[in-house]
């Protein structure tokens, strides 16, 4: 080989290098005018506690699924509105009778080490997810969804591989439901849902998922997690619309106080915070009012009794408890932050909800304290002999208030006495579904937008803290699924209501909004998704001193 053809291909190669690192950096996303973007783009985000894992069928705390949005992506996504647009799959067609959907996949979809990603590692992660030898919590979520056999394999009465999901080749996916279930594409939106390498999880075992074996399929890859300190994910170069990405890279810093998160904001050591203290919302209000911002979101607090556990299995006892909560002062004079009463597990946001209102909510409270009283001392408890109830809690500052007030409310108007068993958020986690706990301060987060997210908690085969079990509800569930319009489907929902209002399992308490800081400069962050989805592939960061 003669120089001057080494000098000629010497400079091929490196004009090739250079081409491929700016078209790398190159954006084609549809910036506002004018706008002027920082040299550096880096994303700062305020957690509350450590992410569990980054196995997306086993994560079930918010910490880890707030990453997994980002290092994950998923058959469809969810816009700044919170409606379905597509992910993964491109398109999609359901058949006439409702019952099998056909996902389509994007032909350069690639794992974040560059192998190809096909509708195979999907199969093997909704197989993987159902697997009793899992034991993913979220395992129901998939018969909640009627997929063929998916409640038959948890339950243990049939093979992993007679779920309904299967690749019919490497770019199409094709999922048969039990019954047509008219919410079922947008429950796919959540982080279990994602893919899995199966190639990667025989090579690593346990290993797969930490940060230097995990493969990611979302926008950024993840590359460290310090415990106690953060996770960073960087920008992965194989995500399918990496060039319409921005940010380079994310850093989760774990904060587990909200008032020291909103100092690290004030002294510009976060650019979001993962919520703001209450005590300190009217103040953050009126000095951040352009830098806080407000989700109405479908987010429900409530205690779940025991049903299950003396004394709490006796239903006058729960009445009594739940008669004997001030729901609007809780409201308007604890918490505030734009929280609203509940009488009912679904907050009034939820789309296809039905406006249920038991009829005891009407009643004057110092009527309904009356009533507690009458129906406590029936029970043969009095002031010389009171009812003593514990509550089980995380030690975060909105159930802390609300359960100190609520133990308040009970000890002066009622013959009760309250232990308020208050441990960390992962403790709490862990423990909210022993049976020997009397009541837990529970709360739920709408998993897709739809009435059935909420009533689907007490279905038998579900994760419920107060281990309610009755055929007629379990009946009025799969009736859901069979309506043939929405009025009807109303109609059952109205009756889910109304059993568990007579049956009391629960009290509801309050829905929440969630109030949260972001810097100015940060742009594609704010949005109005009631499922409180936030995607960083949206978010780029404006030139600022």
């Amino acid at each position: 080989m003669n120089n001057t053809f080494s000098i000629r291909l010497f400079l091929k190669q490196t004009i090739l290098m250079v081409t491929l690192i700016m078209a790398s950096n190159t954006q084609s996303i549809n910036l506002p005018k004018n706008v002027k973007l920082a040299k550096e783009q880096v994303l700062r985000e305020g957690l509350i506690d450590n992410p569990v894992t980054f196995d997306p069928q086993q994560a079930d705390d918010a910490a880890s699924n707030s990453i997994m949005l980002d290092i994950y992506n998923q058959l469809i996504n969810y816009d700044q509105k919170g409606n379905v647009i597509p992910g993964d799959a491109k398109t999609w067609d359901v058949s006439l009778d409702g019952k099998i959907v056909t996902f389509h996949l994007r032909t350069n979809l690639k794992w974040s080490d560059g192998s190809k990603l096909t509708a195979h590692d999907y199969e093997y992660a909704f197989k993987r997810w159902v697997n009793p030898n899992i034991g993913s919590n979220y395992a129901y979520y998939l018969a909640l969804g009627n997929v063929t056999n998916a409640q038959k394999i948890i339950d243990g009465d049939e093979d992993v591989d007679k779920l309904g999901v299967k690749a019919l080749d490497n770019n199409t996916l094709q999922i048969k439901l039990e019954k047509p279930t008219p919410y079922f594409i947008k429950m796919l939106g959540i982080g279990y849902a994602s893919p899995v390498s199966e190639k990667n999880c025989e090579q690593w075992g346990n290993k797969a998922f930490k940060p230097e074996h995990l493969l990611s399929n979302g926008a950024f890859k993840l590359k460290q997690w310090i415990v106690n300190e953060k996770a960073v994910s960087e920008r992965n170069p194989f995500y399918w619309d990496n060039h319409d990405t921005i940010l380079n890279k994310v850093e989760y810093r774990t904060v587990n106080n909200y008032a020291t998160q909103v100092n690290y904001y004030k002294a510009n050591d976060l650019d979001t915070t993962w919520t703001v203290p209450m005590e300190q919302y009217q103040t953050i209000q009126k000095n951040y009012s352009r830098e806080l911002h407000d989700i109405d979101g479908l987010k429900t607090f409530y205690l779940s009794f025991n049903t299950k556990k003396k004394p709490l299995n006796d239903l006058d006892i729960r009445k009594a408890l739940s008669y004997g909560i001030n729901r609007q002062a809780l409201t308007k004079y604890v918490i505030g932050m734009g929280t609203k009463p509940l009488f009912t597990v679904v907050p009034k946001l939820t789309s296809g909800s039905i406006n249920y209102v038991p009829g005891w909510s009407n009643e004057k409270q110092n009527e309904l304290e009356q009533l507690s009283i009458k129906l406590l001392n029936d029970k043969g408890y009095s002031k010389n002999n009171p009812l003593v109830v514990s509550i089980l809690l995380p030690n975060v500052n909105i159930f802390k208030k609300s359960a100190q007030a609520i133990q308040a409310m009970w000890e002066s108007q009622l013959p009760v006495k309250v232990n308020l068993n208050v441990v960390e958020y992962k403790t709490w986690l862990s423990e909210e579904m022993n049976k020997s706990n009397d009541i837990v301060f529970d709360d739920w987060t709408a998993d897709f937008n739809d009435p059935l997210t909420f009533y689907g908690i007490f279905a038998s085969s579900s994760l419920d803290s107060s281990h309610f079990s009755n055929h007629e509800y379990d009946t009025l569930v799969s009736k859901t699924f069979d309506a043939k319009s929405k009025k009807e489907r109303g109609f059952y929902f109205i009756k889910l209501a109304h059993l568990i209002n007579k049956n009391m399992n629960i009290a509801p308490l309050f829905s929440s909004s969630l109030p949260y800081l972001v810097k100015p400069y940060v742009k594609g962050w704010v949005n109005q998704n009631p499922l409180e989805y936030f995607y960083a592939k949206n978010v780029y960061i404006t030139e600022h001193s």
